[in-house]
């Protein structure tokens, strides 16, 4: 866990996006001089995509210390980050979470006594409704076609601790990386790579893995994987952390 631990960046203003309309998909390209602070003085509402009712609020009085951000694609992510994060609340007493993931995926584990227990601390805040529907997989292209690629940006980009938290880490959504150049990555594939090899003929799907593909390529950020499993674009994508298995026995 060294990495996590001493990774603690201090907090600024991060380049936010340029968002440039391609029918329903987005094209993310940073642009020099903008901040996030003039997305909010737009009022978050700059793609035209605001979810109605979406109440995002921040973590707590002050900013925490972690901002964990989890594909809602199945459990997996959800799973290794529920393990990371309890070792790192283990070891560091004063430390506080805050954790977007899917109200979906916390009904499948509610049975989970691991997830129970992280969840239950008062150290640990969640929202949902931020990056779902989101990033996730299909065998049918023409699901693509309803802009949730995209979407997540848009409400990524109103959560506040975004900006405030120490450190962010992203399991595997590489978007992140428009508001925050210094996000960790964990997984052991990426979605574009995975997205193109399946569905190469769609015009989003093409899109989305570009942009992922520039943010990349630009930021070159670390992310863990499990060494084993590793996909080739992460190996030469990013500046992957090799790890062994993350087992868990509860």
């Amino acid at each position: 866990m060294p990495l996590l631990c001493s990774a603690r960046a201090a907090s600024k203003l991060y380049p936010a996006q340029k968002l440039l309309r391609h029918g329903q998909c987005v094209r993310v390209a940073v642009k020099p001089g903008w901040r996030s602070d003039r997305l909010k003085s737009r009022g978050g509402d700059f793609l035209g995509l605001r979810a109605p009712g979406l109440d995002i609020v921040s973590s707590a009085a002050s900013a925490p210390d972690v901002l964990a951000l989890i594909a809602p694609n199945g459990l997996g992510h959800l799973r290794r980050q529920v393990g990371i994060l309890s070792r790192l609340l283990e070891r560091v007493a004063s430390i506080r979470v805050h954790v977007l993931c899917a109200d979906a995926q916390m009904a499948r584990i509610r049975d989970w006594e691991r997830a129970a227990r992280f969840f239950g601390d008062p150290r640990v805040t969640r929202t949902g409704r931020v990056l779902d529907p989101g990033v996730t997989w299909s065998t049918d292209t023409a699901y693509y076609k309803n802009g949730s690629l995209v979407e997540w940006l848009d409400r990524l980009s109103r959560v506040p601790d975004l900006e405030r938290a120490r450190l962010v880490v992203s399991d595997n959504l590489a978007g992140v990386l428009a508001f925050r150049s210094d996000a960790i990555l964990a997984g052991s594939f990426l979605w574009g790579d995975v997205l193109m090899g399946a569905h190469a003929a769609s015009e989003q799907v093409r899109d989305f893995a570009a942009a992922e593909d520039e943010l990349l390529a630009r930021h070159r950020p670390p992310m863990l994987c499990v060494k084993d499993v590793a996909m080739p674009a992460v190996v030469g994508a990013t500046r992957a952390v090799r790890l062994e298995w993350m087992c868990d026995d509860a």
